[in-house]
C-alpha cells in the first residue's frame, strides 16, 4: 500500500510536466484530471470556525478503554453511549458540519466519537471505531490508514474530511498543492455500484448524496433483513444495474472494498437489544432514511 501511494503521487506529478502521460495506457486519467483541475476547498463545503476535538475517555465513561490510537479492551456488550455520558449524546449536525457518504462515520460524528464538525484525525478514527462499534484494533487501524491514504486525507497532519473537500483544514501546507477531497471523492469510499449512492457518471459527479430510491431497492431486495445473504443479492443486483446503465462504469481493485463496507451493516450496526439483528428499523436509522407514504 505504501509503495502504491508513492507511485500514484509520482505519476500525478509527472503529468504536470509531461501532459502526454495522461493518455498513456494503464493511467487512470480521471484521477489526473481531477488533481489538475479541481480547486481545493469548494465553496459548498461546510466550515465551522469553532473546531473542537472529540473528547477522550473518562473515568466514569471509559467505553472499552481505547485512547491515543492504542488497543482498547476489545470487549463489547455495553450500551453506547452509556447513561449519563453527556460527552457522547446525539446532536444533529449543524449547517456548518461536514457529513459524507459513510453512515457509520456520520453517526460517530453525531455522537462526538469523531469531531462533530466532520474534520477528524487518525487517532479519533482508531479510537472511535473501537469505542462505538467495538471494531477489532487491527481492523480499526487498517481502516484509519486507508482513510488517510486511499480516500485523500493527509498523511502528514493525519487529518481527514468525512465528506467534502476541506483541503485548507486538512493539508499540511494549505494553498501550495492539490486537493484532498475526502470521502466524497469518486472511487475512494464510494464507487460505482454503491448501496445507496449514485454512480459518478449517472449523477453528474454526485456520488455522495443519499439516494432514497436505492435504499428502497435495497429494502425490497433484502426483504428488510440486511444480513450477508440479503446484501450479497443486492450487491449483485447493483453491479448488473451499473453495468447496464452506466457507459462509464468502472469497477477497479479498490472497488472491492465496497463489499467489505457492506458487511458493516450486519456486523457493526445491529443492537444487542435486538439480538444483533440487522433489521430495517436499525439500518434505516443509521442511513437517516424514512419511508414516505408512497413507498
Amino acid at each position: 500500500m505504501h509503495h502504491s501511494f508513492i507511485a500514484a503521487t509520482i505519476i500525478v506529478g509527472a503529468v504536470t510536466a509531461f501532459p502526454f502521460v495522461a493518455k498513456m495506457p494503464g493511467v487512470d486519467s480521471s484521477l489526473l484530471h481531477r488533481q489538475r483541475q479541481q480547486q481545493p476547498d469548494t465553496t459548498s463545503c461546510p466550515f465551522d470556525a469553532d473546531h473542537i476535538d472529540a473528547p477522550g475517555i473518562s473515568g466514569t465513561h471509559p467505553c472499552n478503554g481505547a485512547k491515543n490510537s492504542l488497543p482498547g479492551k476489545g470487549k463489547g456488550g455495553y450500551q453506547v453511549p452509556v447513561p449519563g455520558d453527556t460527552d457522547h449524546q446525539f446532536v444533529a449536525p449543524k449547517s456548518t458540519d461536514i457529513r459524507g457518504p459513510c453512515p457509520g462515520l456520520n453517526a460517530a460524528a453525531n455522537h462526538n466519537f469523531l469531531t462533530r464538525d466532520g474534520i477528524t484525525t487518525y487517532n479519533e478514527l482508531v479510537d472511535g471505531q473501537q469505542k462505538l462499534y467495538n471494531v477489532d484494533y487491527e481492523l480499526a487501524n487498517l481502516l484509519a490508514v486507508l482513510g488517510l491514504t486511499l480516500t485523500d486525507g493527509d498523511i502528514v497532519t493525519e487529518k481527514l474530511s468525512i465528506g467534502c473537500d476541506a483541503t485548507s483544514r486538512t493539508y499540511f501546507l494549505p494553498g501550495t498543492g492539490g486537493s484532498e477531497p475526502g470521502l466524497n471523492a469518486h472511487n475512494k469510499f464510494e464507487a460505482d455500484t454503491s448501496l445507496t449512492r449514485n454512480d459518478h457518471f449517472l449523477a453528474n459527479g454526485d456520488n455522495y448524496s443519499f439516494n432514497g430510491t436505492l435504499f428502497g431497492m435495497m429494502k425490497e431486495t433484502t426483504g428488510g433483513n440486511y444480513n450477508r445473504d440479503g446484501l450479497a443479492k443486492y450487491r449483485a443486483q447493483r453491479y448488473q444495474q451499473s453495468l447496464k446503465d452506466n457507459p462509464n462504469f468502472y469497477f477497479g481493485p479498490a472497488s472491492l472494498l465496497l463489499f467489505g463496507a457492506a458487511s458493516f451493516l450486519y456486523e457493526l450496526m445491529p443492537s444487542g437489544t435486538k439480538s444483533y439483528t440487522p433489521d430495517y428499523q436499525t439500518i434505516s436509522s443509521f442511513f437517516g432514511a424514512k419511508q414516505n407514504p408512497d413507498g
